[in-house]
């Protein structure tokens, strides 16, 4: 399948990589070091990022997606200086997310990979454990399970399957995929109801042995994204695709 470098709009909601990791430091130590050595690339923000993980519902009930997600340091997070990619930081996680907007793979893979050999170099990160790389696209006012490569019937009244949740768990090559989609849902945005749907497809990679590679785990993470990229485009139906104004 041929799998377009770009399209317009491209629906993304937010874009995570998560890295589960051992320090080499005392746990307590690894946000101070991490500002201390890293201040070439990330600036300290106070207070508390928003979250983009979860979707609250009409009704109260929240939906959280996915094998992970995105935890935040109350004290604050970190920004690159081009303020398109932030960090948040604990003794033993680090999650990537875009800011405001998408800033593109190429970007946000070349901040992590930098940030993980300077961790590693300066002895803050001993091994890692686990990465993941998330993305989740929100359609509004779309049934999107109508835009998929899929066939659903059930003997339900329901023929439309608005406020449908269909997830799926698999292992695929060295990875492990979970796929949510959510169909016709609705939210309240400046008290008025709207209608919206998400695909939100995690790919993560336990090691079974932690790595102390570095470039290992940088190549692993390009390949989840790789992956995620994959996945999502061999979901949309060709009619669909078109209306995506593709590049190749």
């Amino acid at each position: 399948m041929k799998i377009p470098r770009k399209i317009t709009p491209d629906n993304i909601k937010d874009s995570v990589v998560q890295i589960v990791f051992n320090p080499l430091c005392p746990p307590e130590l690894v946000i101070g070091r991490f500002e201390n050595h890293l201040q070439d690339i990330f600036e300290f923000k106070g207070g508390t990022p928003p979250s983009k993980q979860v979707v609250r519902l009409p009704d109260g009930n929240e939906l959280n997606f996915g094998q992970f997600q995105a935890g935040v340091f109350q004290g604050g997070f970190f920004l690159d200086k081009n303020e398109s990619v932030k960090v948040t930081v604990n003794s033993n996680t680090l999650v990537f997310n875009s800011f405001k907007g998408y800033p593109g793979w190429e970007k946000m893979h070349s901040i992590i990979s930098d940030a993980l050999k300077i961790m590693f170099e300066r002895g803050i990160i001993e091994n890692i454990q686990r990465i993941g790389v998330r993305y989740i696209s929100q359609f509004d006012d779309m049934e999107i399970f109508q835009k998929l490569k899929m066939s659903l019937s059930l003997n339900i009244s329901n023929k439309n399957f608005s406020t449908t949740q269909l997830r799926s768990e698999y292992d695929e090559e060295a990875f492990k995929i979970i796929l949510n989609l959510l169909n016709n849902f609705q939210r309240f945005e400046n008290n008025v109801q709207r209608k919206f749907s998400m695909v939100d497809i995690d790919v993560i990679k336990f090691y079974k042995s932690p790595s102390t590679n570095v470039r290992d785990v940088t190549d692993s993470i390009d390949k989840a994204h790789f992956k995620q990229k994959s996945t999502f485009f061999s979901l949309l139906s060709e009619e669909f695709l078109k209306t995506l104004n593709p590049e190749y």
